[in-house]
């Protein structure tokens, strides 16, 4: 487990490049959005599809919300990642490399046909399903240098895929807007971006510090990120219709890979608090912490859905 000193008040800068966020856990903003996104809570209920070592290699598991029946998707020698739920539940993305490059691939929601959607030389990660199921935002890769990962856009059957982005120094983890029609992703050089889901008017968002895996709310304009700060990864919640921020994890290990919950009250996450990666659940307060795999290996790349 990395352990990390205790977070320090040095954010990321806002919307306006080095200007501060001065309303820091600010719990006007937390009230004003919690009982927007569902009241009462949405409870605990649904399936989440994670990575995990735990036989050995990465493979995808599924288990219900609240860490019971775990189920394991794939079984293959190779590195199985990063799933992503269909819209629907019925089926789930992922990358893996068991046909030598890292490609995308789909198989239904019980580890079933199993399909590639992807094809050498470019590379693929990060898989994400539009919100009406038609279309997958991805990674791409056509270099071994980061410099070399930009955003596409594909069909849901691997079909017309684009490049979206072209930007220096790189760009990944791309995360569809709840109506699909924005894609938000993440620019190596510079911080967090919105886009169009043609690519069209890319505009810098928030975060100019080092924040990865943004995640944005299913149902709110609230967005989920991982920010490193004093070499720990710790979780936040940026409103952006307000530019206000708070964390959701304030400790000394290590915090990432947020997901929201189908309802947007709750947040899946990975945490090192174990000793090792095991995901936990939380409220967007931070209140109502719960851990909910216990195995000696990692678990990580957490998805939900209902």
């Amino acid at each position: 487990m990395v352990v990390c000193a205790i977070l320090s008040m040095s954010q990321p800068d806002a919307r306006a490049r080095g200007t501060s966020l001065l309303q820091y856990l600010s719990s006007e903003m937390v009230n004003t959005y919690l009982p927007m996104i569902n009241n009462p809570p949405e409870g605990i209920s649904g399936k989440i599809a994670f990575e995990s070592n735990r036989h050995g290699n990465l493979e995808i598991y599924s288990m219900a919300a609240d860490g019971s029946g775990v189920i394991r998707l794939t079984n293959n020698p190779a590195h199985d990642g990063g799933p992503d739920w269909s819209p629907d539940g019925s089926k789930i993305l992922f990358s893996s490399d068991r046909d030598g490059d890292t490609e995308i691939y789909v198989m239904n929601a019980d580890g079933s046909g199993v399909m590639r959607l992807t094809d050498p030389p470019e590379e693929g990660w990060g898989p994400r399903w539009s919100p009406d199921g038609e279309k997958i935002a991805f990674e791409c890769c056509s270099g071994s240098s980061v410099d070399d990962h930009q955003i596409y856009l594909m069909n849901a059957d691997g079909s017309d895929i684009q490049q979206l982005t072209d930007i220096d120094g790189g760009t990944v983890d791309p995360s569809w807007s709840r109506d699909g029609l924005k894609i938000l992703f993440k620019a190596y050089s510079d911080g967090l971006y919105i886009m169009d889901s043609d690519g069209q008017n890319q505009e810098f968002l928030w975060c100019t510090g080092p924040c990865r895996q943004p995640a944005l709310s299913p149902v709110a304009d609230l967005l989920a990120v991982s920010l490193n700060d004093l070499n720990c990864d710790q979780i936040y919640i940026y409103d952006m219709a307000s530019d206000t921020y708070h964390a959701l994890t304030n400790n000394t290990w290590d915090s990432e890979d947020p997901a929201w919950s189908p309802g947007g009250s709750i947040i899946v996450f990975t945490s090192e608090e174990s000793g090792n990666r095991d995901l936990y659940i939380a409220n967007l307060d931070g209140t109502d912490v719960m851990q909910i795999t216990f195995n000696p290996a990692d678990d990580l790349r957490p998805d939900w859905t209902r």
